[in-house]
């Protein structure tokens, strides 16, 4: 196998790549090392030739649109063998740099990854200084560009009447940068249905049997009709139809869950007391005890078909299915029961009383 490196004005320097117990033969003594370096770097091609009638022409620079680099993407393979220039060309030599950046592969690395592997016999000669840049060919999508498709992925998940709310991609400017190939995108991340402020998703971008996630950041305003206190309600007072009224309210902001339905407030009371045009929700309301503290209850609990019930003492009040702790007025015991009724509970473990 010789290895040739053609210079301009006729020179000419020839290497031989050799197997074990074979000659090989360097730089002409007429030329300088000096010399022979300058004339180098100033040539555009390298030229090689790995075995008789073939040869390996290097580029400067070379274009890739993929992960991987192979030998012919960087270098012209002529010779008589069709096959093996076929298998040589096919060969990995490197990572590709990510789309739209670059990087340098060595003439002498891309030949002894390509060359060694297919005949590991033959010896290389010393190293050289040839490389080619590599540039990783991209093509740039935006959010912006999937904004219908982010709009309508909300519009199937949010419950909120669409009239009640919309949408603003804040980093809708925002781009990336992806192979020049085909790729799907999907929209994901809602996590509650009933979003307000801001909320994060994800475009999935599929690409070369490869996923990346692409961070899109929304903000969800919401305005609704929603319940409102028409007067003062005090602490602890039952929640009437009389003292609520339906508004418009911007609840973007709101922390917890407004109340939307007059149902939402039937037997239940306030847990704080409410100024007039307060918005009602989830935590400032709760539903009216059956039992109060003080009350006094009958605790029964039953074992096969025996059923026994003894009187006590709420400590503390409780609405139907409610955990509450009661006090056996005989024994003192604390017991802990359930609330089944007006002045009924139930005690949950065998052998409490």
């Amino acid at each position: 196998m010789n290895l040739n490196h053609q210079k301009n004005k006729g020179l000419h320097n020839r290497v031989r790549l050799r197997t074990s117990g074979e000659k090989a033969y360097g730089v002409p003594s007429r030329v300088s090392p000096r010399a022979f370096f300058l004339l180098w770097v100033l040539f555009v091609f390298w030229w090689v030739e790995v075995s008789a009638g073939l040869s390996i022409t290097f580029s400067d620079s070379s274009l890739v649109n993929d992960t991987a680099i192979r030998l012919g993407d960087i270098a012209q393979l002529h010779g008589d063998d069709g096959a093996l220039t076929r298998e040589l060309e096919a060969r990995i030599i490197g990572q590709a740099a990510p789309p739209g950046f670059a990087r340098y592969v060595g003439h002498y690395e891309a030949v002894r990854y390509a060359v060694t592997s297919r005949f590991p016999t033959v010896e290389l000669p010393e190293p050289t200084t040839g490389r080619t840049r590599v540039v990783t060919d991209y093509r740039t999508a935006g959010i912006d560009d999937y904004r219908d498709r982010i709009l309508d992925y909300l519009a199937t998940t949010i419950e909120w009447v669409p009239q009640d709310y919309t949408v603003d991609i804040e980093n809708a400017d925002e781009t990336w940068r992806c192979h020049n190939h085909p790729f799907t995108v999907r929209v994901e991340g809602l996590t509650d249905p009933r979003p307000r402020g801001h909320v994060r998703l994800w475009l999935v971008v599929t690409q070369m049997g490869k996923e990346r996630r692409v961070m899109v950041r929304c903000r969800v305003k919401v305005t609704a009709a929603v319940l409102v206190a028409a007067g003062t309600i005090r602490r602890g007072e039952p929640i009437s139809a009389a003292a609520i009224r339906k508004e418009r309210r911007d609840i973007t902001s709101l922390r917890f869950v407004p109340l939307t339905e007059p149902t939402a407030v039937s037997k239940v009371r306030a847990v704080r007391t409410l100024t007039p045009g307060t918005v009602l929700h989830d935590r400032c309301v709760e539903k009216m005890p059956l039992i109060y503290r003080d009350d006094l209850v009958y605790v029964t609990t039953q074992a096969g078909n025996v059923r026994v019930s003894v009187r006590a003492r709420a400590r503390e009040s409780g609405g139907l299915g409610d955990l509450i702790w009661v006090q056996n007025l005989n024994s003192r015991k604390l017991l802990r029961v359930k609330v089944r009724g007006k002045e009924d509970v139930r005690v949950e473990r065998k052998g409490a009383l």
